[in-house]
């Protein structure tokens, strides 16, 4: 167990010491699983943990938690992640932008909320479309609401028979409301144009 914290940890053995002798206790009940995957998490995210607190912070976090706060950091444009910034993120995320981006170091020009919402319209459209190229290219759809969008995916497949690639071609679908969509197919069932 001691390699996986050297390997993990840059920090000198004097501090690896320390941990196992104020911490040893509450570490010895952290499942071996929980330590490696956090360990590998830190790792590879190179994730700073510069004091004994820091890396038992670090252990006893749980692995899902500390990884979803860690790639929401890195999506929002932090550079330099450390454990106290994972533990206190509800707290950072409340605070008024200007001063989230002056304690994180982001530039004050980067517009973190348009990087954020265009990294997860990209996934929504690779996930639901499963294609990476289709983009909103005039200005009016750059922003649109990910509910209003399925629930129409969801008419024009489940009750119109429209296949993925049809609204793939035609996104201009995903621009008009619900309930509008709706209403119009509804009132044109009783005329005699085939949907």
């Amino acid at each position: 167990m001691l390699n996986k914290f050297i390997e993990s940890f840059p920090i000198v053995s004097k501090k690896i010491d320390k941990l196992f002798k104020v911490h040893g206790e509450k570490i010895s009940t952290i499942p071996e699983k929980k330590i490696i995957e956090n360990c590998k998490i830190c790792r590879e995210h190179n994730v700073m943990v510069e004091t004994v607190v820091n890396i038992l912070t670090c252990l006893t976090v749980n692995s899902h938690l500390l990884k979803h706060r860690i790639f929401l950091l890195e999506e929002i444009g932090v550079s330099k992640i450390d454990v106290n910034i994972i533990w206190k993120l509800p707290y950072y995320m409340s605070l008024p932008v200007t001063k989230f981006k002056h304690i994180m170091k982001i530039p004050m020009e980067q517009h973190i909320m348009n990087m954020h919402y265009e990294k997860c319209f990209s996934y929504y459209i690779e996930s639901k479309f499963g294609s990476d190229k289709i983009s909103l290219k005039h200005k009016g759809r750059k922003y649109k609401s990910f509910r209003l969008m399925t629930e129409l995916i969801n008419i024009f497949i489940e009750s119109y028979n429209l296949d993925l690639q049809y609204i793939r071609n035609h996104l201009i679908i995903l621009d008009m409301c619900p309930n509008q969509v709706q209403y119009a197919l509804e009132n044109l069932k009783d005329t005699k144009i085939e949907l």
